[in-house]
Parts: C-alpha cells; structure tokens; sequence
C-alpha cells in the first residue's frame, strides 16, 4: 500500500554483514523509495569501522554502488560491494597487498582498484585479546604502510593497524575520499601468479565459459 510506502520512506535502514546487490537495491527501492545506509566492521572494532556518510546525495551513493557491481582490474569483471568510507578523524582503512609477515608484498598498498587485504585502524579498536599475547602480537601491529614520514604527535598515527579482518576487497577513488569495496572472505581468497583472486570472481568466469 502507499501508506506503507511513505511510512517506510522515513525510515534509514542500515545494512551490514551482508553484501548489498542489485536486488536488495531494487527491492528497498521499491517498498521504501529510499537507499540503505551501510556499514562495515567487526566485534574487535565495536562493529564499525567505516559507512555511508549522510550528507551523501542518494545519486552519489547509487553510483557507489554501481561502480562496484560492474568493476573490472586488468581488462577481467573483478565486482565488489560498497560498504562505505572510513570516518575521518576516527578510523584509518587501507586495502592492501598481504598481511602474512613472510611476505615480500607484506603490507604493501594496493593501487586502486586492486584486491587486496582490508585493514584498518582507529580508537574503537581493541587493544588486544584477553590473556592471548601471541594473537594480540598477529593482529594488531605497526607499520608504516604509507613509507612517508609520519607526525608522531598525531594520536591515529601512534595505532596499530588490525589486519585481522579477514576480508578480501578494494578501493576506488570517490570525489575527496576513497569508497571501499568488499568482494569475500580471505578464506575465499585464491593467489595465482601474484595476483589476488575471490573464488566467487572464478565462479563467475566459469559460469560465464560454460554459457558460452
């Protein structure tokens, strides 16, 4: 019903821990005429770490999240689903290259558009796990992945980074800010030839070559 409609427009819905589709666009789109917000985090982050921001139009955020749904890297479809930007001040989110210590790429940056790695780091992280030396020590650590002198006076810049998400994703640069994209779960992640994979990007290709 209509009434239904305009009652549901006055609502934010708020969506997280799930990817947010096409369909589920349509579907909100179409009861409440509204876009979702969004948000991205962990119970080690008190849940948030980055969103939508308010003040975003809802064109802006449509192309959001288009932008993720059709991206490609490197001439091959590589999407992703837009769970917001970090909070300036507040959290810091990087995408990047690998977060195992033995690595060569070891916290090296991605280049945008590239997946990688989500971390992040921020004053609503936790500062380590209870009576777990050797966990805190792998998921909280320094490092300088900007390899540009950084002023120490800065409390974000004295954090460790989280790399412990286990997220895989990527970033694409927005009109001032960077958007972040999520694509899987690391569990999901396949590495060849140096590059990183989602399995859910090879279903894709497979589908796609079986069609054909």
């Amino acid at each position: 019903p209509e009434s239904m409609k305009t009652g549901l427009g006055e609502i934010d819905f708020l969506i997280g821990s799930a990817p947010v589709g096409p369909k589920t666009i349509q579907k909100l789109k179409k009861f409440t005429g509204r876009l979702p917000l969004v948000r991205f985090g962990s119970t080690e982050t008190c849940l948030q770490v980055m969103g939508t921001l308010r003040k975003r139009t809802e064109a802006d955020r449509l192309l959001a999240f288009k932008k993720g749904w059709s991206h490609t890297f490197k001439s091959q479809p590589n999407p992703g689903y837009y769970i917001g930007e970090q909070h300036e001040g507040f959290t810091q989110v990087e995408v990047v290259k690998a977060v195992d210590q033995s690595s060569p790429d070891y916290m090296h940056p991605c280049l945008e558009g590239e997946p990688g790695f989500i971390i992040t780091k921020g004053f609503n992280v936790m500062s380590g796990y209870v009576q777990n030396e050797e966990a805190t020590r792998t998921a909280l650590v320094k490092h300088d992945i900007t390899h540009s002198p950084a002023e120490p006076s800065l409390p974000m810049n004295r954090l460790p980074w989280y790399v412990n998400l286990g997220d895989i994703g990527f970033w694409l640069q927005g009109k001032d800010h960077k958007d972040v994209y999520w694509m899987s779960r690391e569990s999901e992640l396949l590495i060849i030839g140096g590059a990183n994979y989602s399995c859910a990007q090879i279903n894709d290709d497979l589908k796609t070559f079986l069609i054909k």
